[in-house]
């Protein structure tokens, strides 16, 4: 049975020949000795790390129906604070359509990692149509604001 190098001894084969900078200070640890920075004495660990994340498409989606829960939730208290006249029916709409927002928004979070197995055609498709939803939600504002 062979011995297994521990992980100080794996930090340091990696980096006798490669130039790496520190995650903290940005120092060249080229055949570093030891576990920690020189530079800023933070431990460094070898680890295993994604290529690319995908994270794109999520990270639009998510703006997107931020900005639809923030613009219905920040227009619904705006209309409490100042007053309805009596209207509570665009309330209720803005109402309506915070709580939507605020539903997709959950389930997106919930969903990050089956986002990110999709294809990246289907993950842009499915982002893009979060920004549809705020598109819609915006139009929707703006004919109640006419009608009223």
């Amino acid at each position: 049975m062979t011995e297994r190098p521990n992980h100080n001894e794996l930090l340091g084969a990696f980096l006798a020949e490669q130039s790496v900078p520190c995650p903290v200070c940005g120092y060249d640890l080229r055949a570093l000795q030891g576990h920690m920075c020189p530079e800023c004495g933070e431990g460094l660990v070898l680890r295993v790390g994604l290529e690319a994340t995908k994270m794109g498409a999520f990270i639009t989606g998510l703006v997107a129906l931020a900005v639809a829960t923030g613009f219905s939730g920040v227009f619904g208290l705006l209309i409490l604070v100042i007053g309805s006249d009596g209207d509570y029916g665009f309330l209720l709409s803005l109402f309506v359509e915070f709580s939507l927002a605020i539903g997709l928004l959950i389930v997106w979070i919930t969903m990050a990692r089956r986002i990110r197995r999709l294809s990246d055609p289907v993950r842009w498709i499915v982002a893009l149509g979060c920004w549809l939803f705020t598109l819609v939600e915006v139009v929707v504002f703006i004919v109640l604001v006419k009608m009223n």
